[in-house]
């Protein structure tokens, strides 16, 4: 037996000296690693047609990029095919010019070979809130098309009359409800061009195809989908319609080529048969009162001429950067790992000569750091799962302030799926890895332990394991970065905002003009409430409208649209779409940025000290204030705003608890108590406040609608098949009876009551069948304002409320803007308006030491 495993022991010895001898491959494999992971490369600028950052086909017609150039110090530089060399330093002047074919494209930034990163053209799917978008560096654009003389906005009338005159084949297909605007006008030029039926004809949200061509009529109703492939003048076309419930889509195709886009109402294709030419395509949105006509540029416009700023070279540079440092770091660690495990094999070969088994204090130090890495992934996945399904879209910003900040009041219940998953996902690693570890003790620290075959399956095993483990975490590490769009992010921290010297209005600078009558005001944020939840006919993305109550008072009322019958709300910009934020920016027209060098919230001893909030001018001018909901304060550090600016008395569900509003002492659902008792509670406030001389403002903060699912109480209808739509369907009637209550109240004729949503709703999968290129936005209602609201629909954000709410009032604001908020009952353009989405959310992502050390105070 001795001689056997003696024997053993010697060809494990051997073998050893054999990997040992060739100890100078891991010394070149760890040059080899570090020199890739730390070389110089050269960065290039890249458009792809048709694709996303991830180099996936997001169209069938991906277009073309037909040529990119650089305007580098009034030079020019024509790039290889698609690609552009970032060489050099950039001046302020410089351009980048490219000319396509489609506008589906994407910008990468590439590092030598590899893929930096990229940006698309515009933001898909409530991307806006975490991403840099290629609009944002756009300096100008342009279009070259062919010369078409009838290229010209007409009336559907006019349009189909001359081009039935001129003896052009007309083809028709109808997208969702398109009875809404079908005025007798077109009724009757339909039936004078020998139609039977015609939209009106079916459904009202039904389908139409059709087309005329000389004394060739022919068209079809449906109560859902119908399509049909129809020879016109020996050419074959297909046509297809759908209404709301049915598909919603509307095409007309000639051999596979859409010849229409897929707009909501009629479209109209017009096609020269006898020449095999397209001459027009045009839709009309009958699903609104008032037709509007567009034309569908992609089926004429040959190339897009777009110039990008030198911001976008700047940018370009900055994601090769943090791609470079990246890539340096996770070599690194790769180097790092090949030595452990060079130097493991040299304390394997040094054992194996002693004749000693392995030391149990060193074996067990190497399991410990085994089950850690173990622990670590699995936790690592189940957070990461649950962040992917739960806060898509949020930003990196938002998770880093609520990580760092007073999460006392916490819905803990909401997070138990994911405590399952931690405790699933890290209990199969640690028993796996405790299993592991009693193998050691019987193998490994045995006599065994010179036995060539258990020597070797012990170390491949644990390095397997090992090596498992960091691949699993690198695997979450990147998929965490790509979600977050962390190079983003990074890349943005090296850039400082010109937002703040360019548009900021401090409010403090500003002589805000009260009336001599003071208005009461009660604000209500409301949860996640979007108009996205009502129906596409008035507005919203759904085939049903969940918050009709809400639709309602908000077309009755002003929430500029107007003279449109549609609802309109605010958008969200950077760094105010979460609770907190959304409040301050609606109260400071600021955004919520931290400081990136000091990100404890919960340390800090004063609450944006630099800024002026709606609560600062309310007090001030001897309004009494009170904030109320029924979830602790403290979470998100409200209570310290609230408190510090406006000195604000705060009624939370500490409060009714200390106070014995509750049914029992111990009661709590949901994040504490359900909006039935908020509203109850807040009728006995107002009452109160009332009967003061004083002025009065009363902010509430509703609940139920908070993601995931809502809180379905009592009162809750079974109306929709899914439970969230119940609870905004509970929520709109709650909100609009509250309302009611306060007009019926005699001080009621003295109070401006504002409904608006906080943020946009976190749960994507709710939202996720929003029509394409469909705009979410929050909510948003003002009921007996001071002044009138306009005839020009508005695009706003949520900031302007600040502003918007003091002119609601009654008060005179010079200049018309407060922080980066405009008054929307003036003709100032906002912010939105002058410059864009795309460009404001780049500028908030920025650093900004003026909002550091002047709203912050560091």
């Amino acid at each position: 037996m001795a001689l056997v495993m003696n024997k053993n022991n010697n060809n494990f010895k051997t073998t050893l000296k054999r990997i040992l001898k060739m100890d100078w491959l891991f010394l070149i494999l760890i040059s080899a690693v570090l020199l890739f992971g730390l070389m110089p490369r050269s960065s290039y600028l890249r458009f792809e047609a048709g694709t996303d950052t991830f180099g996936t086909a997001t169209s069938s017609n991906e277009g073309e990029i037909v040529s990119v150039t650089g305007n580098y110090n009034g030079t020019e530089k024509e790039g290889i095919g698609n690609k552009l060399s970032l060489k050099g330093s950039s001046s302020a002047e410089d351009t980048v010019t490219l000319r396509s074919t489609t506008q589906d494209y994407t910008a990468y930034f590439d590092l030598g070979i590899q893929n930096a990163g990229g940006m698309t053209t515009n933001a898909q799917d409530s991307e806006y809130l975490s991403r840099t978008t290629l609009d944002a560096f756009v300096q100008s654009e342009s279009i070259e098309h062919p010369d078409n003389p009838y290229f010209k906005d007409q009336t559907f009338s006019e349009l189909v009359k001359q081009y039935h005159n001129d003896g052009y084949a007309i083809l028709f297909a109808v997208k969702g409800d398109s009875t809404v605007g079908w005025s007798d006008e077109m009724e009757e030029t339909m039936r004078s061009l020998g139609f039977e039926t015609t939209p009106k004809s079916g459904s009202e949200d039904g389908s139409y195809i059709g087309y005329v061509y000389q004394d060739e009529v022919w068209s079809q109703n449906g109560d859902r989908s119908t399509a049909a492939m129809k020879t016109v003048g020996g050419t074959n076309f297909y046509l297809s319609s759908a209404g709301v419930y049915s598909g919603n889509n509307a095409m007309i195709k000639l051999n596979g080529e859409e010849l229409a886009n897929d707009e909501n109402g009629i479209s109209v294709v017009v096609y020269d048969i006898a020449n095999d030419q397209l001459i027009d395509s045009v839709s009309y949105n009958t699903n609104t009162a008032e037709p509007i006509m567009s034309r569908a540029d992609d089926c004429f416009y040959t190339e897009y001429v777009t110039v990008f700023r030198a911001d976008l070279l700047d940018q370009a540079k900055a994601y090769t950067g943090v791609f470079y440092w990246l890539q340096a770091i996770v070599c690194i660690i790769a180097a790092l790992m090949l030595n452990v495990l060079r130097r493991d094999l040299k304390k394997a070969k040094r054992t194996a000569e002693a004749h000693q088994p392995y030391k149990k204090s060193y074996l067990i130090w190497k399991q410990v750091g085994l089950s850690l890495i173990s622990v670590l992934a699995a936790a690592s996945f189940a957070g990461l799962s649950y962040l992917l399904k739960q806060f898509n879209g949020v930003t990196i910003d938002q998770l880093l302030f609520h990580m760092n900040t007073n999460l006392e009041g916490t819905n803990w219940s909401s997070f138990d799926s994911l405590f399952q998953e931690l405790a699933l996902y890290c209990g199969i690693a640690l028993a796996v890895s405790l299993l592991w570890i009693v193998l050691m003790k019987k193998v490994l620290l045995k006599d065994k332990v010179h036995v060539k075959r258990s020597r070797q399956a012990g170390m491949a095993i644990r390095w397997t394991a090992v090596m498992c483990g960091m691949l699993a975490l690198f695997l979450v590490v990147q998929t965490f970065w790509n979600s977050y769009y962390m190079t983003d992010y990074l890349a943005a921290r090296q850039f400082e905002s010109t937002l703040y010297d360019d548009y900021y209005v401090d409010p403090a600078n500003v002589n805000i003009t009260f009336p001599s009558q003071k208005k009461n005001l009660i604000y209500i944020y409301m949860e996640s409430m979007e108009i996205s939840a009502a129906n596409e006919s008035v507005g919203g993305g759904k085939s049903f409208n969940a918050i009709p109550e809400l639709t309602n008072l908000a077309l009755e009322n002003d929430d500029f649209n107007g003279d449109s019958d549609q609802l309109n709300g605010a958008i969200p910009l950077y760094n105010s779409t979460w609770t907190i934020a959304g409040m301050v920016a609606q109260t400071t027209g600021l955004p919520l940025g931290i400081n990136h060098n000091q990100t404890n919230y919960s340390s800090v001893s004063s609450f944006m000290p630099g800024a002026t909030a709606l609560g600062d001018i309310l007090e001030e001018e001897g309004y009494q204030n009170v904030f109320m909901l029924g979830s602790k304060a403290e979470f998100g550090n409200r209570d310290a705003y609230y408190e510090e600016h406006g000195d604000y008395e705060i009624d939370d569900y500490t409060w009714a608890k200390k106070n014995g509003k509750l049914p029992y002492s111990n009661y709590y659902v949901w994040w504490g108590y359900e909006d039935k008792k908020l509203f109850e509670y807040a009728q006995e406030r107002v009452t109160e406040l009332a009967s003061d001389d004083q002025p009065f403002a009363l902010t509430l903060l509703t609940v139920d609608t908070h993601f995931t699912g809502g809180y379905k109480c009592e009162d809750c209808p079974d109306t929709f098949e899914d439970q969230y739509s119940n609870v905004l369907a509970c929520s709109s009637k709650r909100v609009a009876e509250f309302v009611e209550w306060v007009q019926e109240q005699d001080w009621g004729k003295d109070t401006v009551i504002i409904l608006s949503g906080d943020h946009l709703c976190m749960d994507s999968e709710y939202y996720g069948d929003m029509p394409s290129g469909y705009q979410r936005k929050t909510y948003v209602n003002i009921i007996n304002s001071q002044k009138e609201e306009g005839d020009t629909y508005r695009t706003y954000s949520t900031m302007d409320m600040f502003p918007t709410t003091l002119s609601a009032l009654g008060c005179t604001i010079p200049g018309d803007r407060l922080g980066f908020g405009t008054d929307l009952y003036s003709d100032t353009p906002t912010l939105l308006e002058e410059k864009g989405e795309s460009y404001l959310n780049y500028e908030l992502s920025l650093n900004s030491s003026f909002y550091n050390k002047e709203i912050l105070g560091y």
